[in-house]
Order: C-alpha cells, then sequence, then structure tokens
C-alpha cells in the first residue's frame, strides 16, 4: 500500500494534488508545529498576467502550536475578492465560484479542518479516488519527529512505500526507511504548461491550483497534468 504524509496546505500547487493521486492513503499531518511564512496559509495566483502571493491570516500563529491548535481571523472575503479580480474571464471560473464561496462561508475557521476541507474539495472535483486521515486521529506518538513520525504513520497503516514531493529528499533518507521494511519515492510533478485565459505573456508555473482548475477541464488535468 502506498501512503503519502504531508502537513495540510491551503490550495497548494498542482504537485501537490499530484501526489495525492498516486497513493492509496493521504495522511494530513495536522498536529505538527505551525510553520509561518510556510504554505500552510500561502500561496500564489495570477493577477493581471503577474504572479500574486496571497496570505489567508492566521489569529495568533505561533511555532509552539500545532496547524489544528490555529485558527483562521475568518472572513475570506478579501481572499474571494482577490479570485474573482483574477479569474473571473477564465472558461471554468463560473464552474467553481460559487463553490468556493461556499467552502469559505466562515463556519469553519480551524487552519487545518479548512485546509483538509478545501483538499477534500479540489480532489472530488478532479475525480480523485484515496482515502484521507488525519494523524491527529491515529495511534502514533507525538514525540517522535521527522522520519521516525513517518515510519511509524506507515507502519501503523500497514503501508509498504512512502511517496513524497521532490523537496523530500532533503529529509528522507532510502536506506533508513528500507531498515525498517519501507520503500521511499519521490513523484516528480512534470510542470505541465497551459492556456491561461489571464495572461497574455509567458507561462507562469507553480501557482494554486485554483488557477489551472479555472483554466483547463478536470478531465485535461487528469489525463495530461497529473500522469
Amino acid at each position: 500500500m502506498k501512503v503519502a504524509i504531508m502537513q495540510p496546505y491551503f490550495m497548494p500547487y498542482l504537485g501537490y494534488i499530484k501526489l495525492i493521486q498516486e497513493v492509496d492513503v493521504f495522511v494530513f499531518l495536522d498536529d505538527v508545529n505551525f510553520i509561518k511564512r510556510g504554505f500552510v496559509n500561502r500561496n500564489a495566483v495570477l493577477l493581471d498576467g503577474c504572479y500574486k502571493r496571497f496570505t489567508l491570516p492566521v489569529k495568533n500563529a505561533s511555532i509552539n502550536r500545532a496547524i489544528n491548535e490555529h485558527q483562521y481571523v475568518g472572513g475570506f472575503h478579501k481572499f474571494t475578492r482577490l479570485i474573482y479580480e483574477s479569474y473571473k474571464n477564465c472558461p471554468l471560473y463560473d464552474t467553481y465560484s460559487d463553490q468556493l464561496e461556499d467552502l469559505l462561508d466562515g463556519k469553519v475557521v480551524n487552519v487545518a479542518s479548512l485546509n483538509v476541507k478545501s483538499l477534500k474539495w479540489v480532489s472530488e472535483a478532479l475525480s480523485i479516488e484515496v482515502e484521507f486521515m488525519l494523524a491527529s486521529e491515529l495511534m502514533t506518538s507525538r514525540d517522535l519527529k521527522g522520519q521516525d513520525r513517518i515510519i511509524e504513520i506507515c507502519h501503523n497503516l500497514r503501508a509498504d512505500t512512502y511517496l513524497n514531493l521532490p523537496n523530500g529528499r532533503k529529509l528522507y533518507e532510502k536506506e533508513y526507511f528500507k531498515s525498517f521494511g519501507l520503500d521511499v519515492k519521490f513523484i516528480e510533478p512534470q510542470g505541465v504548461a497551459y492556456e491561461q485565459f489571464n495572461n497574455s505573456g509567458e507561462f507562469v508555473p507553480f501557482l494554486s491550483v485554483l488557477d489551472v482548475m479555472f483554466n483547463v477541464e478536470p478531465k485535461t488535468i487528469r489525463e495530461k497534468m497529473l500522469v
């Protein structure tokens, strides 16, 4: 069984979504400490053809508390307005805009909960079938750190293969995992260029998954961009 374990990010880049598609079980590492200026609450969109960073404000953010112990300030109108200004003329804006508004209706403000909810929404929109789990609900020790925590979660789920993104090579040693009976693989997102209808210049890569969703049909994303 193939497993991936990642912090829950808000609307991450397409490579994160490819990782979800590649596994049988995807575990959200919701009980590790929050990282300021990371991707938990930040990403980017394309506004007037330019890379535009966005940040969802978090109340009293602290690196000494877990992600699931943080709350968004709420009131996501500034973000949804940015999305409108960025993508209102894109072919699939009307397909997803109301769903996005519902997702950000303010009823869910816990950082981990909203991020997980958003990633489940993206996965459903792209017809990705996977089992999602929360690390906080598994019988594993939070005292373990780094590779050892990942290995324990994999053993808890009886996985034989752990998948991660390219940057994981800096964190996870294949031989160490092998000593515990686990194979480690790193997927390589291809970064396929696509038509950005709100961009008359060169293609801008590594934006939030929302960029590709507003521009490209789900079937095309699945068959040509998540392969």
